[in-house]
């Protein structure tokens, strides 16, 4: 495979850091040879790095035409498809680069993320292992091999992927993060680990992107507030950030929403409940860091955390005088540039503080304020949930398999096993995946529990039929020790009651939080014990199940959980405090 020289020049210019002229150089070389593959491929490269994936896709397509036979351009021309949600033409790109150059890494873990979606999990692992082998000192195939067991519910494996990877190589920031997170699932990391794992992530975030001097401004009379985040679409946090967006005093707040992800219908909304609407799609981190300090944020409350399509390096930055993590990961983000966490008195008691970088703030009641999708819309709800289907007692979970830890099963095969001729209805996308289903079935075959016994049902198409499924579910069990938060607040909306083990960390005890701010303290146990003994309570009172579905939801839109009145106001109090606390350099 030949190279243009014209290549090696623009590779030294971006060993400067000079891109802008790498570029220039390689287009004036292109008009001198159009059709010159190695031009092509290199100015492709760069220009997916921009962001600019319709352009790289143009010459990624004359590199592959030029040289039918090179597995690598072939191949980067369906990673680029890829990243364009063209999926079909991108598995069928990347396979024939596999056959051309069974050396290929990148076609690989390309490949194998494409499989994840379709739930082939067996051979997105078998790639992903392949290609460690080939160069087992790069992060993106450990990261994404570690992806798949967590999603998998064999977070203990990728635990120990992550620690050997990280001995290695421990500035890979990305791989960091995935193993700070790993502390919300995994039964073996303790919460001082855990913290201890997220303040690395976030020396290595603050290290990579030091902080500039935030804009000098007053912090008196009206503010500017501006949520950064990915999921304001059809996601769990759109359910509770929206009473927030619409209940914060405008006689203080100016609110600025900046949107990182891809839009839906959700996204309509949201966009309705702001002031100011910020999309930035696919923006790079320097994009989104310009647009909040043009945008003039006083106070900055990112809702992601370390989670999917995260921007903490834009947090660590400092584009705006305060702040805060909230609402969309349930730990510490690392970040020392973070002025406050907001969180509540049931989530992080005292002495939590040990366990999180930032200084927490707790509000008066829930954190939470959840909003059913029929009260977000603003339609006209049924005062009761639907009535319970005929059958068995059956105990259920919507939760996601990776939540699925080894105490879980095992707390869970106690209740089956107390409550004979009862049934186990798990939901959940990955569910759809043979292999996943037989691994989750005999997890629970090893504590005696026999597979006739569970329903697993995979992904239902809407929303709607979603929530159906819990005519099928007398109580639900919550994961432990990653609690549900949005499936724990729909099954009480549709009448069910949820039995939840209180932990020792904010994930652990997300349902004693959303419990008690329902009125519902009586359903949170304080050991395995007692979890079994109320599931099996619960389960033996008929009369009271059918009562649940009479009055839960009633019930749950007069609770300071689905207070939308008080939130914004609560809300509003918990960030006059963080700015208060600022002010003075102290602590919250």
């Amino acid at each position: 495979m030949s190279e243009h020289p014209a290549v090696a020049g623009a590779m030294q210019l971006l060993n400067l850091g000079m891109k802008a002229e790498a570029m220039r150089s390689l287009q004036a070389a292109l008009k001198k040879s159009p059709g010159d593959a190695s031009l092509n491929y290199t100015l492709a490269g760069l220009l997916h790095e921009q962001g600019q994936d319709d352009l790289a896709l143009l010459h990624a397509e004359r590199a592959a035409a030029s040289a039918p036979t090179v597995g690598l351009y072939k191949a980067f021309q369906g990673e680029v498809l890829m990243h364009l949600g063209k999926i079909p033409q991108a598995t069928k790109l990347l396979g024939r680069g596999l056959a051309l150059d069974q050396k290929l890494y990148a076609a690989r873990v390309n490949l194998a993320m494409i499989l994840v979606r379709d739930l082939q999990y067996d051979r997105a692992e078998q790639l992903l292992r392949e290609a460690i082998a080939l160069r087992p000192n790069l992060g993106p195939a450990v990261n994404n091999l570690a992806l798949v067991l967590i999603e998998t519910a064999r977070a203990d494996e990728a635990v120990s992927l992550l620690r050997d990877h990280l001995a290695r190589q421990p500035g890979d920031v990305t791989a960091a993060g995935t193993l700070a997170n790993l502390g919300n699932y995994s039964d073996l990391i303790t919460p001082a680990q855990c913290a201890a794992d997220h303040a690395t992530f976030g020396r290595l975030v603050e290290s990579a992107h030091p902080p500039a001097p935030p804009p000098p401004s007053s912090l008196d009379g009206v503010l500017n507030i501006g949520f950064l985040s990915p999921d304001f679409r059809e996601h769990s946090v759109a359910y509770f950030i929206e009473p927030i967006l619409s209940g914060l005093p405008r006689d203080r707040w100016r609110v600025h929403g900046f949107f990182t992800g891809e839009s839906d219908a959700m996204t309509s909304l949201l966009r309705s409940r702001v002031d100011v609407w910020h999309a930035l799609p696919r923006a790079s981190h320097a994009s989104i860091e310009q647009a909040i300090r043009k945008a003039g944020v006083h106070v900055l409350v990112e809702l992601s955390g370390i989670t999917a399509g995260h921007a903490l390096p834009v947090i660590a930055r400092r584009p705006a005088p305060v702040q805060v993590t909230y609402l969309g990961y349930p730990n510490t983000t690392g970040l020392r540039q973070v002025q406050a966490r907001i969180v509540d008195h049931q989530t992080d008691p005292p002495g939590s503080e040990t366990y999180a970088t930032e200084p927490l703030v707790r509000t008066e009641g829930c954190f939470l304020c959840f909003s059913p999708r029929e009260v977000i819309e603003g339609r006209t709800h049924a005062p009761e949930a639907p009535a319970r289907d005929a059958g068995p007692i059956t105990f259920g979970s919507f939760n996601v398999i990776s939540k699925l830890s080894g105490t879980t099963i095992a707390l869970w095969s106690r209740v089956l096993q107390e409550r004979e001729g009862s049934r186990l209805l798990l939901k959940a996308r990955s569910l759809g995946s043979a292999s996943l289903a037989e691994r989750v079935l005999s997890r629970f075959g090893a504590h005696g529990i026999d597979p006739g016994r569970i329903d697993l049902v995979p992904f239902v198409p809407s929303h709607a039929e979603h929530l159906a499924l819990y005519r099928r579910v007398d109580v639900a069990l919550d994961p432990t020790p990653y609690n549900g938060t949005t499936t724990t607040c729909e099954a009480l909306w549709m009448g069910v009651p949820v039995v939840t083990l209180s932990g020792r960390t904010h994930a652990a005890r997300v349902g004693r939080s959303i419990l008690h701010a329902a009125g519902l303290s009586e359903w949170v146990a304080e050991d395995e014990e007692g979890f079994v003994r109320t599931a099996c309570a619960l389960a033996d009172d008929r009369a009271g199940l059918a009562e649940c579905r009479r009055t839960l939801r009633s019930r749950l839109l007069t609770s300071t959980l689905c207070d939308r009145t008080g939130a914004g106001v609560r809300f509003s109090a918990a960030l006059e405090r963080a700015i208060a606390a600022t002010l003075q350099g102290g602590r919250v």
